[in-house]
């Protein structure tokens, strides 16, 4: 009687594990809805509001009254769009799994695997997408990477706070990945005010008694 040697079948069942993940929610590219609207309300206004600066003060902190938020959403952990664009989704997975190990996330709950799955894709953002307490104004990245720039090429913020006073910096966010009961949620938001100060981080939020919850933060990255 022959036995199947079942090593041969490992790199088939890796793959439908892999397929398995993708599926197992449905990339939703839907406009964002009342709890995405108040779980960005909630992330932008009490993690990154209360830090920016108004440069044109000589750095002294000073009531904001507007924000810049990134009209389209961000990739995954918050790469850049040329490193991302380069990696199979095989690998992305694989980096996605490493981080939530490192920060012990587990990464097979159902909120997390819809978060992997939207954001192997970018939607638009508008103003209509958020409700915040200051006004928010929208920019393409590209035209904030030039605004942020002077002739010589260095990095210089004098003319985003021209353009933007008072503002509390620029701001990108994820798509949201929520869990099938709609009860718990995780997204990425970044924040940058000026060339020395700039953060990102993941959010788990929970609700409860409809009423949504910054349950843990990660931080990911800080300068």
């Amino acid at each position: 009687m022959k036995f199947i040697n079942i090593k041969l079948f490992i790199p088939y069942l890796f793959l439908l594990g892999i397929n398995s993940f993708y599926l197992f929610f449905q990339i939703d590219s839907t406009s964002v809805d009342n709890d995405a609207k108040e779980i960005y309300k909630l992330v932008i206004e009490k993690k990154f509001c209360d830090i920016g600066f108004d440069t044109t003060d000589n750095g002294i902190e000073s009531h904001q009254t507007q924000v810049v938020i990134c009209d389209s959403t961000i990739l995954t952990t918050g790469y850049s769009d040329d490193f991302y664009y380069t990696q199979s989704k095989t690998d992305l997975l694989t980096e996605f799994i490493r981080k939530c190990k490192y920060k012990k996330i587990n990464y097979k709950r159902d909120f997390a695997i819809d978060y992997f799955n939207k954001n192997l894709a970018k939607i638009p953002l508008t103003k209509d997408d958020f409700s915040l307490t200051l006004n928010v104004n929208m920019l393409n990245y590209n035209n904030f990477i030039k605004l942020i720039t002077n002739e010589i090429n260095q990095i210089d913020w004098r003319n985003f706070y021209d353009k933007f006073p008072l503002s509390v910096g620029f701001i990108q966010v994820s798509q949201i990945g929520f869990s099938k009961k709609k009860d718990m949620a995780m997204l990425y938001a970044d924040h940058w005010c000026n060339s020395k100060w700039g953060s990102g981080f993941w959010f788990i939020l929970k609700k409860k008694y409809n009423k949504w919850k910054i349950i843990k933060s990660y931080m990911l990255w800080i300068s």
